[in-house]
């Protein structure tokens, strides 16, 4: 691959000749390759600023070159603008900068300098608004009329509206809400990857370097202290933590993983890294596996002095997902978060969520639960309702008991047992109502209810408490114990 930029020897100097003379950049050289995601990383005060400005020829070396396509970019100083449309620099906060009067003249304004008109300048215009989500219906609105998220992007489509070959953004989230900062950052992926163009990101984000670049430039002290991919850089996390740098935070998570003594691979750098060295460690998901995990998270937390913490080890298999809960309650006194992921449909899903959710909460596990099913949400909440009230936890109105058809069941019970339930759907009274199959043994295997109907042939009781109160046709069975169940 060959390289588009490569700076050699460079070194800045401000203030030269006075008792304020420093070095923000000094004997700097690495290569920018075509097409790359370059991550460059540093403290404040180590030379990022200063560098990312000699890069398109804002300022100029006191000593050393930049090459752009291996041609000093200042061999002819009169042309340095053309240098500044192949490399576009997009500062921090660049909304602070818009000015015109609509959006798309806001983004025309690059183009037109480089002396873009008529069709050309529109589908730049329209081209770098829909890489970084602008609807057309935005372009004739005030850019000021927009929020701050919206208004970065307009400040980022007026650079990529110049079609530049390398583009330099000068920490583009920082400011935004983790919603705004993740669409802006899937932009400028698209952007890489549909244009090819060769992206430099500024970033204090270790995070966000993790997740999105290809290669990281880490500065120190106006010095190069450290280049390589990903994996092999935030392998070297002592150092950069020496260096006052930051980890990703899954790097933590692992380095303190590894001072328990798990056999952790130090180049771990993001969740799924994490995952694959815990899976190739218990070969596959497994209870210990999630408890493992959720701790080192834990831990993670607990050294920034936070413990205001629930934890969730949810899986879609549910004897993995009661063992690894029962494994975690007997390690930690912090709250719980019950469910069984990916359950599927409510008639598979309510059934699996009720053997893992239900059956924790029977053993004294669980202090919030969710029920995920592929439904309406509200089927969701009516589930978690029901496994709640099943296990005795909560009540949410009356609790319905029914006995299975058998041979002694002389009446349409079945439907009789359906009108009750969604007769009871709109009762709030904590009680047991019963619904009951046979008049011999009905009442007194209901005992415990406080109202209940047992059935014979073309007609029923009505009950309370296992004490016969009177008895009446089939068809009026229902009514009655309504009626009952108003008077309690």
């Amino acid at each position: 691959m060959e390289p588009i930029l490569q700076v050699q020897h460079l070194t800045h100097t401000y203030s030269v000749g006075t008792p304020f003379q420093r070095s923000a950049v000094e004997d700097m050289s690495f290569d920018v390759y075509d097409g790359e995601f370059l991550g460059i990383i540093g403290h404040t005060g180590s030379g990022k600023s200063t560098l990312i400005q000699h890069l398109n020829g804002l300022l100029r070396p006191t000593s050393g070159q930049i090459l752009l396509h291996g041609k000093d970019i200042w061999a002819e100083p009169k042309k340095i603008r053309d240098v500044r449309f192949q490399v576009g620099l997009v500062f921090q906060y660049p909304e602070y900068q818009l000015f015109e009067e609509t959006v798309y003249k806001d983004i025309a304004f690059g183009p037109i300098n480089q002396g873009k008109t008529g069709e050309e300048l529109d589908r730049c215009v329209r081209e770098a608004a829909r890489l970084v989500g602008i609807r057309d219906d935005q372009l004739d609105k005030s850019p000021f009329e927009l929020s701050g998220g919206q208004k970065r992007r307009v400040a980022l489509a007026g650079v990529i509206a110049m079609e530049p070959k390398v583009l330099i953004l000068d920490e583009p989230s920082a400011g935004l809400d983790p919603a705004g900062r993740e669409n802006l950052l899937a932009n400028i992926r698209d952007i890489h990857r549909n244009r090819g163009t060769t992206i430099l990101m500024v970033s204090h984000s270790m995070d966000e370097v993790a997740q999105n670049v290809d290669r990281i430039l880490v500065l120190k002290s106006a010095h190069v202290l450290m280049s390589g991919t990903p994996k092999e850089v935030f392998a070297r996390a002592d150092e950069l933590l020496s260096a006052g740098l930051d980890v990703p935070q899954v790097t933590r998570v692992a380095m303190r993983l590894r001072q328990q003594g798990l056999p952790i691979d130090p180049a771990v750098y993001t969740v799924q890294d994490l995952e694959k060295e815990l899976l190739a460690k218990y070969g596959g998901v497994t209870a210990q596996a999630l408890v493992e995990s959720a701790l080192g998270h834990v831990h993670l937390l607990n050294d920034c002095n936070f413990d205001n913490i629930c934890i969730s080890v949810k899986c879609s298999n549910v004897p993995v997902n009661m063992r690894a809960y029962q494994l975690l309650r007997a390690q930690t006194d912090y709250p719980l978060h019950l469910g069984v992921t990916e359950a599927g449909t409510p008639t598979m899903g309510i059934l699996k969520s009720a053997m893992g959710i239900g059956g924790l909460l029977c053993l004294g596990i669980g202090d919030t639960v969710r029920v995920s099913l592929t439904a309406d949400p509200v089927e969701e909440v009516r589930a978690a309702k029901q496994i709640l009230s099943a296990a005795g936890v909560r009540r949410f109105g009356p609790n319905l008991v029914s006995c299975p058809t058998c041979g002694r069941t002389q009446y349409d019970m079945i439907p009789i047992a359906r009108e009750v339930e969604r007769r009871l759907e709109s009762c709030d009274k904590n009680i047991t109502v019963a619904v009951m199959g046979c008049v011999v043994n009905g009442p007194g295997e209901a005992a415990a209810a406080d109202v209940g109907i047992a059935g014979g042939k073309g007609e029923g009781l009505v009950f309370r408490r296992g004490e016969i109160l009177y008895k009446v046709p089939e068809e009026k069975l229902v009514d009655a114990l309504m009626e009952e169940i108003e008077k309690l």
